[in-house]
């Protein structure tokens, strides 16, 4: 049986927000995102953290935030990734609006606030993100997402997944309705695929214009150690389920080519930083064979670089 820790908890007022940590294995890192939380300028929240039955002192590390009402505890019997974590974490969420944060990244104090000031001027909106930046352990910055407000949001999701799934904020009966695919072989690529869903499912995406989350680049991170196979295996599972769902019948069907051409530049980038020239290149002229308009495009030209780079390193 999963142990339930202060499960009385559970019976007290609705937060505001409720946050859901997966984790496996993040003892040296977790601890940072939490504290995140917790120094939110705006406190009305809870804290949720699903453990993967880790083999390090993940849950020992955790054992004094058990003092605080708004933090609770799930051990999972083993370790079912992040995927059934976070819906797991859906059915206990009882937050008026649910975020998601990786057990290795960390909002920046203004996160919560920021939110609560943007639904006080769209009070109808159930599905809205922040921007969120790259970091490398000192906190330098690496990279800033593309932080976007798009005229047609069927449009860009198709064209990638500019949003991740940190600083994103959901309606409580959203997440009640959708579900993240637990299907082993998409780990990885689930929450493009639960977000391409969230919106099919509520025709619309708010956007903030602050970064106000960090993502954490470390090597222990699940997409710089897997193997070009298991990526491979993970897009064509991805685009089959995808283009043959009612997604691409209705609201992403003007979409389909750039959907494709875009998951084939994925992976010629997975390929390039491994070292994988011709598969790289192969991917190239894949995502140009499947949308020639995307040939014209700086990310199309982007990705030769990137397979120039790694060529000579």
């Amino acid at each position: 049986m999963t142990p339930y820790y202060k499960p009385e908890i559970r019976e007290s007022n609705m937060p505001f927000f409720t946050v859901i940590i997966p984790t496996y294995n993040r003892a040296d890192l977790i601890v940072h995102s939490i504290e995140s939380v917790i120094n939110q300028t705006f406190n009305d929240f809870e804290i949720i953290v699903i453990d993967n039955k880790s083999t390090d002192d993940t849950v020992s590390r955790l054992q004094p935030y058990l003092k605080y009402d708004f933090f609770s505890l799930v051990v999972q019997e083993r370790n079912y990734e992040r995927a059934r974590s976070r819906n797991k974490g859906f059915e206990l969420a009882r937050g008026k609006y649910v975020t998601l944060l990786d057990s290795d990244d960390i909002l920046y104090p203004n996160c919560f606030a920021d939110a609560v000031e943007y639904l006080n001027q769209n009070p109808d909106r159930k599905f809205f993100h922040c921007n969120y930046q790259i970091i490398d352990q000192t906190g330098r910055t690496l990279y800033k997402g593309s932080g976007k407000k798009p005229r047609n949001p069927f449009r860009e999701l198709a064209m990638g997944n500019y949003i991740s799934n940190i600083g994103l904020f959901m309606e409580q009966p959203v997440i009640k309705k959708i579900r993240v695919d637990e299907t082993p072989v998409l780990i990885g690529m689930e929450d493009y695929d639960f977000i391409l869903r969230v919106l099919y499912e509520v025709k619309s995406i708010g956007y903030i214009d602050k970064v106000n989350c960090g993502v954490l680049q470390h090597p222990g991170r699940t997409v710089m150690v897997q193997d070009l196979p298991i990526i491979e295996d993970r897009v064509r599972y991805f685009l089959k389920k995808n283009l043959s769902s009612e997604l691409f019948e209705h609201d992403f069907r003007s979409f389909r080519n750039s959907f494709v051409s875009s998951n084939m530049l994925y992976l010629c980038g997975a390929a390039a930083v491994r070292g994988l020239t011709f598969k790289a290149i192969g991917y190239w002229f894949n995502s140009g064979a499947a949308n020639v308009r995307d040939i014209f495009t700086i990310k199309y030209w982007r990705h030769f670089l990137v397979i120039i780079k790694n060529m000579f390193k």
